[in-house]
């Protein structure tokens, strides 16, 4: 059993190597997108005269761009039934716009990141220094102790926002970016005999 294990994951990572080679060979990687009723892509409310993804669409979207590097530029190739070429303008502004607002919102909430980081870290750093002062003055190595730990969980969380979250937002960016520059190729799916 621990044979067919071993087996299993070196064919894996082999999948994963030869994938990788291809995605660094082709300039693009195709993403295929079936949709198998017109009426599920676009959402039915918005907040401009923009058409927007449906929620399910724009999730299918980033689970399939997630397993490739964030710098990874795609084509989109949406195989359909019946889709009309307003219909493919339609679902290509939408995914646009959506993954634009997207954008949009990781941006915002990268700047809050940055403002609470550096908040955090001068809390922290300020009581590190009350620390300090107050050493002076009180013996009490409990109390001590306490400034000390309230001051070093606020640089932790500072220090964490500023550079974890921001690295993971900074990607997911990149992400959002190449998949609003995507190329859009419409197919239409073979009608399937009742």
């Amino acid at each position: 059993m621990e044979n067919n294990i071993k087996e299993l994951k070196k064919k894996l990572n082999d999948e994963i190597k030869k994938e990788d080679e291809l995605e660094r060979k082709t300039s693009r990687v195709t993403l295929d997108v079936n949709i198998f009723d017109n009426d599920i892509f676009l959402s039915k409310l918005s907040d401009s005269s923009q058409p927007c993804l449906s929620e399910e669409v724009k999730q299918f979207i980033t689970d399939q761009t997630r397993k490739y590097r964030p710098k990874t530029s795609f084509n989109i190739v949406i195989h359909h039934k019946d889709m009309s070429k307003e219909q493919q303008n339609l679902f290509v502004q939408a995914t646009k716009y959506s993954f634009f607002c997207e954008y949009k919102e990781n941006k915002y909430e990268m700047n809050r990141n940055l403002i609470s980081a550096i908040t955090l870290t001068l809390i922290g750093v300020v009581a590190l220094l009350v620390r300090v002062l107050i050493s002076v003055f009180v013996e009490d190595a409990v109390f001590l102790e306490f400034i000390d730990i309230f001051a070093w969980v606020f640089v932790w969380a500072g220090v964490d926002l500023l550079f974890i979250e921001r690295g993971i937002k900074s990607l997911r960016q990149k992400r959002y970016l190449n998949i609003i520059n995507s190329k859009f190729e419409f197919v239409e799916m073979e009608k399937s005999s009742k």
